[in-house]
């Protein structure tokens, strides 16, 4: 569904995610947007996430660099670090493979921006390597 206090409620208690307390602290809140939490629940059937967030709290304002508001201010990001066990690298398949996966999503779960250490493409969105080597940031735009 797309009720956000359902999803929210299912993303803290899944036992594939763990979140970092400020990431739990923004979904009880409400501040996370409902299509973020059901990417997160969909690759978290097939993938171990770890350490999860920032989605609001604890990021910048702006993207880095620019005066542009980041996704993350409007509860419309996150950032996952860690992928079945490991640290997100170039090396990890895992984390490729879950990449990957947010790419296939349904098209209203598709992020608009995925930064990743793997240069990959997307018909619908940008993808970015820069400034993201250790984690996977999955972003989506607009209102669903």
């Amino acid at each position: 569904g797309d009720d956000p206090k359902a999803l929210g409620a299912a993303v803290l208690s899944h036992p594939n995610i763990s979140l970092r307390l400020e990431a739990r602290a923004d979904i009880e809140a409400g501040l996370v947007d409902a299509r973020v939490l059901a990417a997160l629940l969909e690759v978290a059937s097939d993938h171990r996430l770890d350490y999860v967030g920032p989605f609001v709290t604890g990021h910048s304002m702006y993207v880095k660099g620019t005066d542009r508001i980041s996704n993350h201010a409007l509860g419309r990001a996150v950032d996952i670090p860690y992928v079945d066990g490991s640290p997100v690298s170039a090396t990890n398949a895992a984390a490729r493979d879950l990449a990957r996966a947010l790419l296939r999503l349904p098209p209203t779960l598709r992020p608009d921006e995925l930064g990743s250490p793997w240069d990959l493409s997307s018909p619908t969105g940008t993808t970015f390597t820069e400034g993201h080597g250790s984690h996977i940031h999955y972003g989506i735009g607009g209102n669903p």
